[in-house]
C-alpha cells in the first residue's frame, strides 16, 4: 500500500509555498544572528584576554590616606606572595562646559597603559586627552576646549584607559555614568600644578605569580589587606585576580 503522504506533501508545499518560504528565511536569519553573536563574543573574549598583557592591566588596587614611603611600599611588596606596586594617583575635578566630574591621571607607561583612539596624548601643559565614550556622550572632539578645575585645556586626543573599560567613579555605584563622569590624561607638570588638595593616593599592584583561580585571588587579596593594615595608613582595598574584583572596571 502506498503511503498517502507521498502525494500530500508536494501538494501541501505547493499550496503553502509562501508560508514555508517565510519560515525558511526566518530560521536562516536566526541562525545567522546567533552565529554572528557567537563569533563576535569569541573575538571579544580573545581581545579582552590579550589586553591584560598588552596594556599590563593591574591585578588590583588600593588607596591610602597619605603617600606611602619607600619602606612601606617595600614591605607591602614583600608579602607572602610577591607583588609589584605602582603609583596611580588621580585628581577629581569639575568641568565647566559640561556639568560633569573628570578624573585626571598622569600618563601611565608601566601599569594600566593607555589606548589612543584618536589624536594624541597631551604634550603641553594646556592640553588634555579624554575618554572616548565620555567625549561622545558630551559631544566633544579633538580640537575642542574643556575647562577642568578652572583651567582651560585643549583636547588633543580621545583615549581608553585599560582600567576603566566602564566608567564607574566609585565601586559602590550600581550603574556607570559616561555622561557625568570621565577620565583623562594630562602632563605631569599640569597634574602637579593642580596641587595636592584633591589628590587621591591610589596604588595599583601586579602579582608576580598570577593566582590559579578566583578563590585563590580573593584569599591573596585578603592577605594583602592585612599586610597593608600592618605597614601603612590603610583606607580601602578590593579583591583581585584573573577575574578582577577591582575598584575600576
Amino acid at each position: 500500500m502506498k503511503n498517502p503522504l507521498i502525494k500530500r506533501l508536494p501538494r501541501e508545499l505547493k499550496g503553502e509555498i509562501g508560508k514555508y518560504i517565510v519560515l525558511f528565511l526566518f530560521i536562516t536569519m536566526m541562525i545567522g544572528i546567533v552565529s554572528g553573536f557567537l563569533v563576535a563574543a569569541g573575538s571579544m573574549s580573545v581581545a579582552y584576554d590579550e589586553s591584560f598583557e598588552k596594556y599590563n592591566i593591574e591585578s588590583g588596587n588600593f588607596e591610602l590616606l597619605q603617600k606611602a614611603d619607600d619602606d612601606a611600599i617595600k614591605k607591602i611588596e614583600d608579602g607572602e606572595e610577591k607583588i609589584k606596586v605602582y603609583e596611580n594617583f588621580y585628581l577629581d575635578k569639575e568641568t565647566k562646559e559640561v556639568d560633569s566630574t573628570i578624573r585626571l591621571f598622569k600618563n601611565r607607561k608601566d601599569i594600566d597603559r593607555i589606548c589612543i583612539m584618536d589624536g594624541e596624548l597631551p604634550s603641553a601643559d594646556d592640553e588634555i586627552a579624554i575618554d572616548r565614550m565620555y567625549a561622545d556622550n558630551n559631544k566633544l572632539k579633538v580640537g575642542d576646549s574643556l575647562t577642568v578645575g578652572g583651567k582651560k585645556l585643549k583636547i588633543t586626543g580621545l583615549v581608553a584607559l585599560s582600567d576603566y573599560s566602564a566608567l564607574y567613579s566609585n565601586p559602590s555605584d550600581m550603574m556607570f555614568d559616561a555622561l557625568k563622569f570621565g577620565v583623562a590624561i594630562v602632563t605631569d607638570t599640569l597634574f602637579d600644578d593642580y596641587g595636592e588638595a584633591d589628590l587621591h593616593y591610589s596604588y595599583s599592584w601586579k602579582y608576580d605569580k598570577t593566582p590559579a583561580n578566583d578563590e585563590e585571588a580573593q584569599d591573596m587579596a585578603e592577605a594583602y589587606k592585612w599586610n597593608l593594615n600592618a605597614h601603612s595608613v590603610y583606607s580601602g582595598i578590593l579583591k583581585s585576580g584573573d577575574t578582577f574584583y577591582r575598584r575600576r572596571y
